[in-house]
This record gives structure tokens, sequence and C-alpha cells, in this order.
């Protein structure tokens, strides 16, 4: 971010501060999770923060490095059976279900 402009300053500050973080996305949300000494726990969070509301760089490697990594995901788990029953699910459930994904093209309107 402009805020932070050095790539990998939040993981760098975390690693310094005897900190983790991880994060997975389910089909409604992606949950964050943040542990740091209870002194940095501010700056850590402001640090964060510049993800959602700072002014991100996007510079080209790193996003060619994120779409890698991504793609690498997908590759290992778009086979699971966990993700086979969630896209049964999109595709066949009522366009008016909750969980209805409209970005699988669900053509089976169930209503």
């Amino acid at each position: 971010t402009e805020k932070y402009p050095s790539e990998n300053a939040y993981d760098a500050f975390l690693n310094k501060n005897g900190g983790s973080d991880n994060a997975y996305t389910e089909m409604e949300y992606t949950l964050y999770h943040l542990e740091i000494v209870q002194e940095k726990f501010f700056e850590a969070l402001d640090m964060f923060a510049q993800f959602f509301g700072g002014n991100p760089l996007l510079k080209p490697d790193a996003v060619d490095r994120e779409l890698n990594a991504i793609e690498s995901e997908f590759e290992l788990s778009h086979n699971s059976d966990e993700c086979r029953l969630q896209q049964i699910h999109c595709h066949t459930s009522s366009s008016s279900d909750p969980t209805d994904d409209n970005d699988n093209d669900n053509d089976n309107d169930n209503d």
C-alpha cells in the first residue's frame, strides 16, 4: 500500500514481533486470523486495515505471483469431494436459496 510500500511489510512486521496471520474463504465470507503481542496490536491492525482502505500499489510482478498462487490452490482443491459437493449444491439449489451462486451459471430452475 502507499502507507507501507515495501512488499511483504506486513508479514515481515508480524515475523519480527512474534506474530502470525492466516485467512481462508468460504462461500459467503473470508475469515482473517491475526496473532501478535499485545503491545504491537494496533500497529499490526493499522497495517492490516490498509489492505482494505489504503491505496494498494498492485505491482505487476506481485499480481502475477498472486495469480500463480491462486491457480496452484485451485489445482490442489478443485478435485476434492468437498469442492465437488459445493458445486453440486450451487448448480441444483433454487435461485431463491441464499447460498445460490449466480456466477456458477445455475440453469436449473427449481422454483
